[in-house]
């Protein structure tokens, strides 16, 4: 029993001094760690217990290990919990992390058929489309793209877009929408060309595919939109009840 708890102690020391590291270094998410052979030299403590801290940090998700390959610092990951409406920037407003936007594309096109239904608008109707890039400490999460009637928000686009702009708040400043309920359907997919350029991942790369429409106070569609999430960054936490 002694023994198990110096071992613990050791491992969680160890843990520590990876962490304080990984801060002072300044890893960058994705670069690689030393070796455990480097780090077992540096710390001066066996390769066993390097491996298990290892293994802790990577179940608290801090790093990736990756037969073969080698440790690497794992980027930053959203949990988003069903149940409750919130907009992106309030889910890393809640969990104290940094994120802005990039605006990809902003503009007035058609409502096409899908689109139309679920705004409830007639066909070819102008709707604004609002494509934006999510960052998460820098690193890219998540592109999503926005649809909204152009005749309900007919200067929406013409904002003044700063990257840490939220969509649901300037809506419930600007034109008194409270966003109240949403309904979101959850694919996994792999991504296109160009969604693989824009998060900077390798082509074909999984990915979820998140379709949403968000309804007001008076329980009228007023976003229809749908989002990529890189698969590794992304986490959807769902919680059931039996009936």
């Amino acid at each position: 029993m002694a023994t198990s708890r110096r071992r613990n102690s050791l491992t969680d020391q160890i843990v520590a001094e990876l962490l304080e590291s990984i801060r002072t270094e300044r890893y960058e998410p994705g670069q690689q760690l030393p070796t455990v052979d480097q780090l077992a030299e540096r710390m001066e403590v066996s390769r066993s217990t390097v491996r298990e801290a290892l293994r802790l940090l990577q179940a608290r998700g801090v790093v990736e290990i990756i037969h073969g390959r080698g440790t690497f610092l794992a980027g930053p990951r959203i949990t988003r919990v069903t149940g409750v409406l919130y907009g992106f920037t309030d889910i890393l407003r809640k969990r104290g992390l940094a994120g802005h936007s990039q605006i990809v594309a902003a503009r007035i096109v058609p409502a096409d058929k899908e689109t139309a239904q679920n705004l409830r608008i007639p066909r070819d109707a102008p709707v604004n489309l609002l494509r934006r890039l999510r960052f998460v400490e820098n690193v890219p999460i998540g592109l999503e793209t926005s649809n909204s009637a152009q005749t309900r928000f007919p200067d929406l686009l013409q904002t003044d877009w700063q990257p840490e702009t939220s969509l649901y708040a300037l809506l419930q400043s600007r034109y008194g929408v409270i966003p109240t309920t949403a309904t979101q359907r959850v694919r996994a997919t792999l991504m296109g060309e160009e969604e693989s350029q824009l998060l900077a991942v390798p082509p074909h790369s999984p990915a979820l595919l998140v379709q949403t429409v968000a309804y007001d106070q008076d329980g009228a569609p007023f976003e229809f939109g749908y989002s990529w999430y890189c698969g590794d960054r992304y986490d959807y936490y769902v919680h059931l009840k039996r009936d």
